[in-house]
């Protein structure tokens, strides 16, 4: 069976449409006290076996500073590896976290037109890097708005995606 692959302009679309979530998510943590501002955003075929490189590794936002950006690219590298590899049949990263062995939600797997991918962020809190791939998956018509509220892990997740997808 031949796997359809997803097309270079929907990577881009994904990642111009990142950018305004994040912008968003920035505005409403803003208000609640929260200075951060950006973080790593991975998104990687869901193929078995799994790839042995991410499709896309990506700063978004800002990111004061570089040590900051690496730390956050390496804990959204682990979320999506942990589902590509480990947790096959989970659909978030939250569903294997363990915080005591860092390991955080903030990765989603998403299936639509055949094409699976993972998508994974690490940047602000786990539940709200979560709630950010959520949304994305949303506007991106990769994931069904009811869907992404089931697959949400706390109540401020739920009212994140709720907020970033209504606009």
């Amino acid at each position: 069976m031949e796997e359809k692959a997803l097309e270079q302009t929907e990577v881009f679309r994904a990642i111009d449409g990142l950018r305004l979530l994040n912008d968003k998510l920035v505005l409403i943590l803003k208000g609640e006290g929260c200075p951060d501002r950006g973080g790593c955003f991975v998104l990687s075929d869901d193929v078995v076996p799994p790839p042995r490189h991410f499709r896309l590794v990506s700063r978004v936002g800002e990111v004061a500073q570089e040590k900051a950006f690496q730390e956050y690219r390496l804990n959204a590298q682990e979320k999506a590896s942990r589902l590509l590899v480990n947790h096959r049949d989970h659909a978030t990263s939250w569903q294997s976290r363990n915080a005591e062995n860092n390991k955080y939600g903030g990765a989603i797997r998403v299936n639509f037109s055949g094409i699976g991918l993972i998508m994974s962020f690490s940047g602000y809190s786990e539940q709200y890097d979560e709630a950010l791939m959520l949304a994305l998956a949303v506007k991106m018509g990769w994931l069904e708005r009811n869907k992404a509220i089931i697959l949400t892990n706390s109540t401020e997740a739920t009212n994140c995606v709720l907020k970033l997808v209504e606009a």
